[in-house]
This record gives C-alpha cells, structure tokens and sequence, in this order.
C-alpha cells in the first residue's frame, strides 16, 4: 500500500512539474521558445523573435524592427484597444440605462 502511494505522488508530481513547464517554454523543432516569443523563418534562417515583432528581409539582411520601435507599436495598438473597449463600455452603460428607464416606466404603469 505505502508503494502504491508513492507511485502516485510520483505520478502526480511529474504531471504537474511537465503542465508548469508547458506553461512557460513551448518546444518546436527542437527551438525552445520562452513566454511571449515565437519562431519566425526569414531567408532560411530561423529567429526567436517576440509576438507580433516585424522580421523582413531587405536583400541579404535579416531586419527586425527596433525595440523601441516595437514597443510603440503594441503600445499604440493597446491604446487603440483600450479605446474601441471605453466606447464600447459607454455605449453598454446607454443601453442599461435605457433598459432601466423602460423597467421603471413599465413598473409605475397600473394594470
């Protein structure tokens, strides 16, 4: 019996030390990838770039963009998103407002 425990907390423990490494690190073609990087293939040649970087080839040079330059890029899609998400919000906070507006109305009505 106390094998058979041992057995299981093994088991138990090796699927749960391989889900926190899935978590993290992504293995393709043998090219192991932290959190928020993927493999991009320019030219024959594979780099490890982080999501959504641009990578391009300009003759026989392999650019990606600048740091900085990527940085403003997701900064500026995130406040792009931030705002279609505030409309969005202001149009929802409308429409519960007109919601209300007819539940009040259709409340003092007598029958």
């Amino acid at each position: 019996m106390p094998l058979l425990l041992i057995f299981i907390f093994v088991l138990c423990a090796s699927f749960i030390h391989a889900q926190e490494n899935k978590d993290y690190t992504i293995e393709e073609e043998g090219i192991r990838l932290g959190p928020g990087m993927e493999r991009k293939r320019v030219g024959g040649i594979n780099l490890r770039v982080p999501k959504g970087a641009e990578v391009y080839q300009d003759g026989p040079n392999v650019i990606m963009e600048e740091l900085e330059e990527y940085i403003a890029r997701k900064f500026k899609e995130m406040e792009d998103r931030i705002g279609k998400i505030e409309k969005n919000q202001e149009e929802l906070n409308k429409e519960i407002k007109r919601l209300k507006e007819i539940i009040k109305s259709s409340l003092r009505k007598p029958k």
